[in-house]
């Protein structure tokens, strides 16, 4: 079972982020000076390496659009993998992230994705043209992404995948495995000049598991 990391809910004054120990914490992105919001959690290691087995040997490719939450079934979904404990924890949690999501986004239609990574998807660093993006890694290495005060947001489109848009002394961060992250994109109204700034990482041999839950809409207060 999938706990939370103890810790304060913490921002730093124009980084435009914030970090939070429970799913309710998410709400934060509802703020006007928030691109992203983090849920940093820890997780129970036979789950993980339950996971690090699936990534290797299923090839998950869900992709639902237009769906309500109430419609989405984490275990028709998940057939093919034989029933045991850990499946039945990852379909539990699966849920758990998806309550979330729909806490913060209000019940309106979703685009759900839920798949095994084995190359590089995204190599450069961008902004997604959605309202709200919701992701967690279950399995391989997390997101790239960088602060705020570290991104040259001038280069960001001209930046190639082996360069990333930083200032002087700007660093690149990484989303830790099982972080739940909520990013707003350039749909979201009113954030033409920001949005969260990240890329897929290098897979290295080591698949990835993502899951992604994204609303063209703003969230719902």
């Amino acid at each position: 079972m999938l706990e939370p990391v103890t810790r304060r809910a913490r921002s730093t004054r124009g980084a435009r982020h914030a970090f939070v120990d429970s799913a309710a914490g998410l709400s934060r992105i509802h703020r006007a000076s928030l691109d992203v919001c983090v849920w940093r959690r820890t997780v129970d290691a036979s789950l993980a390496r339950w996971l690090d087995e699936v990534a290797k040997g299923s090839a998950l490719s869900i992709d639902e659009r237009n769906l309500r939450a109430r419609d989405v079934k984490f275990d028709r979904w998940l057939g093919s993998l034989a029933a045991s404990a850990e499946k039945q924890a990852f379909v539990d949690d699966l849920e758990l992230v998806l309550a979330a999501a729909v806490r913060v986004n209000g019940d309106v239609p979703l685009r759900v994705q839920l798949s095994t990574i084995d190359s590089r998807k995204c190599p450069r660093f961008h902004i997604d043209n959605v309202g709200v993006r919701l992701l967690c890694t279950y399995a391989g290495a997390g997101t790239e992404w960088i602060p705020e005060t570290a991104v040259d947001r001038e280069h960001l489109r001209t930046c190639s995948a082996d360069h990333a848009p930083l200032r002087a002394g700007g660093a690149v961060e990484h989303l830790k495995r099982f972080d739940v992250v909520l990013m707003k994109g350039t749909a979201f109204p009113g954030n033409a000049r920001f949005g969260a700034v990240h890329r897929s990482p290098d897979v290295r041999g080591a698949p990835r598991i993502v899951f992604t839950v994204d609303t063209q809409h703003p969230p719902t207060r």
